[in-house]
C-alpha cells in the first residue's frame, strides 16, 4: 500500500520526484492529513457529512464539565474512518499537558502496511476556539 495520497502521489511524479519518502515525512503526512480532518466542521465537507468534529467552542464557554471522553471516542472514530493509512488507533487523554485554555489527547497507531508497520504517536490539542493542532510525540 502507498503512503501518500493520490494528489500527494501526482503533484511528486508531476515534479519529476521518483525517491520513496522517509518515515519521518510519511508520518508528519499521515498526522497533517488527521489536523485536516480534526479542523472540518461537521456538515460543512461536501464529500462526506459525517467528515470532522462538532462545533468545539461550546466546550469551553459552557458552564458544564465537557464530555472530554466521548469528545475523545470521536476523535478515535474519524481517525479510524478517515485515515485509512492507520491501524489500532488509540486516543487517550494526556492529563500531564493539559492546562485551562486546551484540552490534549495521546493518540497512538500503526499504519496498515504489512510490510514496512511504523508505529504513530502524536499528541492531539484543542484550544479554547475549537482549532485542533497535532504534534509528534517523537
Amino acid at each position: 500500500m502507498n503512503q501518500q495520497r493520490l494528489l500527494k502521489r501526482i503533484a511528486s511524479w508531476q515534479q519529476g520526484k521518483q525517491s520513496s519518502e522517509s518515515a519521518e515525512n510519511i508520518a508528519d503526512s499521515i498526522l497533517l492529513d488527521i489536523q485536516n480532518v480534526l479542523n472540518c466542521r461537521q456538515g460543512n465537507v461536501l464529500l462526506n457529512q459525517d467528515m470532522g468534529l462538532k462545533n468545539l467552542q461550546g466546550h469551553f464557554h459552557s458552564h458544564n464539565a465537557p464530555d472530554l471522553q466521548g469528545l475523545g471516542n470521536e476523535m478515535s472514530a474519524q481517525i479510524s474512518e478517515f485515515e485509512t493509512r492507520l491501524k489500532n488507533v488509540s486516543v487517550s487523554m494526556d492529563e500531564d499537558n493539559q492546562d485551562f485554555s486546551n484540552f490534549v489527547w495521546r493518540l497512538s497507531a500503526t499504519t496498515a502496511d504489512n510490510n514496512d508497520s511504523l508505529s504513530i504517536s502524536a499528541f492531539i490539542k484543542i484550544n479554547a476556539n475549537g482549532l485542533v493542532t497535532i504534534e509528534s510525540a517523537m
